[in-house]
């Protein structure tokens, strides 16, 4: 990994207008990503991880979602400002994505031949290219007997093979980044540590930056360089998995840790962190997370939004919070 900021998220705040009201989905997110570093973006559902993904890819539906302030700055660009045929070309080419959930990105009447061909075709590749490039991809991957494979149809294949299909799809053209959305969840746990193997070793093949969304702590431990933890649309904590999993500070985190189950000693009761994730239509005034927070003060944190702040003598570790823990 070097220090060259592939990335750059700045002030983002999207919202999206519903029948029940406006949903304040993200609210003045920054991070950034460097060259074949892994970023892992950890929270709760509905702590607005996958969004922030959607907008860097372009597929933020306008309406009923309105990207009101902030810049996402890819290679120099702002994608936000970039016209639509533009971002086309970099969607799939430069940037790729790839799904929790395979058999909804995969299109159930088409074999996997004609949609990874579509891909490639699309990126200027000639039908007789596309399907060795294809071939290629499956062999990559890891997928046996890949010509046989490009003639089935997505429910043909188990989940761990359409979600190689999809790695193979998403690595195709190449890209200098990977968006990988809760790419394991629907997998059992020995699948699972497969497809995150083969992630990182086609992250080291194609020296790619990877942002990966995820729930899973473990996933995370494993696999990213760095962490933003995401609670209600914003970023609570941000540093090198070093500084969030051995010196995190913000009650949230600290709560997401401590509801890891220890694998060393029997425990009767799991801890968990109270209350639920706010309806995002009626936010609470101030922090967040006040209500769900034992160290919250009434007259501040119920009336003060926390700016993420570097940490003064951890140099890279940010921190959006009045009463951090060891603060």
């Amino acid at each position: 990994m070097n220090d060259e900021v592939i990335l750059s998220v700045r002030n983002l705040k999207i919202h999206f207008d519903t029948e029940e009201g406006e949903v304040k989905a993200i609210e003045n997110v920054n991070y950034d990503l460097r060259k074949n570093e892994t970023l892992g973006i950890v929270g709760e559902t509905g702590s607005g991880k996958s969004v922030s993904a959607y907008a860097v890819m372009g597929l933020i539906p306008q309406p009923p979602g309105r990207i009101l302030g902030g810049e996402i700055i890819f290679k120099e660009k702002d994608l936000l400002k970039v016209k639509k045929d533009e971002m086309r070309k970099i969607r799939g080419n430069e940037i790729a994505m790839i799904f929790q959930e395979p058999m909804t990105s995969l299109n159930p009447v088409f074999t996997i031949e004609e949609q990874m061909l579509d891909i490639l075709r699309a990126h200027g590749f000639s039908k007789k290219d596309a399907r060795l490039k294809s071939i290629e991809a499956l062999e990559k991957v890891k997928m046996p007997d890949p010509k046989l494979v490009l003639k089935k149809y997505p429910h043909e294949l188990s989940g761990g093979m359409r979600q190689r299909v999809m790695i193979a799809m998403a690595l195709s053209c190449e890209p200098s980044l990977l968006i990988a959305d809760e790419p394991t969840t629907a997998l059992d746990v020995t699948v699972q540590a497969q497809i995150l193997k083969l992630l990182k070793r086609m992250q080291e093949e194609y020296n790619m930056s990877v942002l990966l969304i995820t729930h899973d702590l473990g996933v995370v431990a494993q696999n990213c360089d760095s962490i933003a933890v995401m609670y209600a649309g914003n970023i609570v904590e941000y540093g090198s998995a070093e500084q969030i999993f051995e010196r995190g500070m913000h009650p949230y985190t600290k709560g997401l840790l401590k509801a890891i189950p220890p694998l060393e000693e029997k425990t009767e009761k799991l801890n968990v962190i109270p209350g639920v994730v706010p309806n995002l239509i009626y936010p609470p005034q101030g922090c967040r997370f006040h209500p769900r927070c034992g160290r919250a003060t009434r007259g501040k944190c119920d009336v003060e939004i926390p700016t993420l702040e570097e940490i003064k003598d951890d140099p890279g570790h940010k921190l959006a919070c009045f009463n951090p823990y060891g603060g």
